[in-house]
């Protein structure tokens, strides 16, 4: 770390703080992106089997009991909580989706 702070300048380090504060990065928001593409590939899903349904990712954000999520999205509506059930009920969603797409070719 020592080295980093040697080789950047200080205007740097605060160009990195702000853009770490716009768009966080690292182990802490993997939760965040991988919600996020589980949300676009539900959401082509829905769109090829021509479903009005549209998913959000805070549905596939997961919540531990000691560490409430920190998601910052803006409320419109409670979205359902993500649990088991609802994870494998997708899945199996996509699944079947998927074998009568290829049954059509």
């Amino acid at each position: 770390m020592d080295k980093l702070l040697a080789s950047i300048t200080f205007d740097q380090y605060l160009e990195w703080k702000a853009y770490d504060h716009l768009f966080p990065f690292g182990d802490a928001r993997q939760d965040w992106n991988f919600a996020a593409l589980a949300c676009t590939v539900m959401n082509a899903l829905m769109i090829s089997v021509r479903s009005e349904h549209r998913f959000r990712p805070k549905e596939f954000l997961l919540e531990f009991k000691d560490e409430p999520s920190k998601a910052v999205e803006p409320k419109k509506e409670e979205a359902p909580k993500a649990n088991w059930q609802r994870m494998k009920f997708i899945a199996q969603m996509w699944f079947a989706a998927s074998k009568d797409k290829k049954k059509k070719r």
